[in-house]
């Protein structure tokens, strides 16, 4: 487990902060990545579907740190490296943390969210469909296509527009 640092910028927004999005001790088997939750309150439903294993508090601190490094002027893009994720979690860098973090990405961007509310006075219903992040993007130098991911490249991550207008509106908890 990779170390939290109290002072690191991060934030979450509310949706992400209140569901049972993040398992402290997912089980990932081969016979059971993909997986489902479903809830209900008087708001409406929210469901998850993840397709690459339940995402654990690993992916939460990911997820928690590119959205603490948001920038407005950038608009729903973020930059970084693996070693400067690592560094700020005050860990050191070693090959299998870039395999970890290229695999929570990939985790985090195959897992989807749905929405639903309905106002019972104007029989109003909606139902928004999204992720965390759009797309996400890996670069590092390897000697071939199937050459290993241990080394610390460069990972650009698009938010999704939902997590975009969230934070515009400060729809988030600093953590």
């Amino acid at each position: 487990s990779v170390p939290r640092v109290p002072n690191a910028s991060a934030l979450m927004e509310y949706t992400l902060s209140r569901r049972a999005v993040w398992t402290p001790g997912a089980q990932r088997n081969e016979g059971q990545l993909e997986y489902r939750y479903e809830t209900e309150d008087i708001a409406g439903k929210f469901v998850i579907d993840y397709a690459l294993g339940e995402l654990t508090t690993a992916e939460m601190e990911l997820v928690a740190w590119v959205l603490g490094h948001w920038d407005e002027r950038a608009g729903t893009a973020i930059t970084f490296s693996a070693r400067e994720y690592v560094r700020d979690l005050g860990a050191s860098w070693a090959g299998w943390r870039g395999k970890a973090i290229r695999d929570s990405l990939h985790r985090i961007h195959r897992t989807r969210f749905s929405g639903t509310v309905y106002d019972k006075t104007t029989k109003d219903r909606q139902e928004k469909l999204f992720g965390i992040f759009d797309t996400v993007d890996l670069r590092d130098k390897a000697k071939s296509v199937d050459d290993g991911w241990g080394r610390a490249g460069t990972v650009t991550v698009r938010l999704s527009q939902f997590l975009v207008d969230q934070i515009k509106n400060k729809q988030f908890v600093r953590i």
